[in-house]
């Protein structure tokens, strides 16, 4: 399995919601990093250690972000292996997809 560590592809300070808004974002990291996953099929497991914090919108923009951008939920859920030693981080991404998919369904 492919891993995608946020330490070594964004750096150890991620930054705010989208690229204007600071470097290393989330949508930075969601659109050069984890969109292209979801042109396969491929499972990738998604490092979140070694970094010296998250803002939470950075959180919501990578991973909200691919389900505001069209990726069903459970699709974002079935190719991405998160992992963290901090378990609150992993919830907190699940719930920023779950409020996307919220979000999503609403406007239907």
């Amino acid at each position: 399995m492919r891993v995608i560590s946020v330490a070594e592809t964004i750096g150890f300070y991620p930054g705010g919601r989208l690229r204007t808004d600071s470097s290393h974002s989330g949508q930075e990291f969601r659109e050069d990093y984890l969109e292209p996953v979801f042109q396969t099929d491929e499972v990738v497991e998604v490092d979140l250690d070694r970094v010296l914090g998250y803002a939470s919108c950075f959180l919501d923009e990578a991973f909200g972000g691919l389900v505001r951008k069209g990726i069903p939920a459970d699709r974002v859920r079935a190719q991405l292996r998160l992992r963290s030693v901090h378990p609150s981080i992993i919830e907190e991404i699940n719930r920023y997809i779950d409020e996307a998919e919220k979000r999503c369904r609403m406007h239907k």
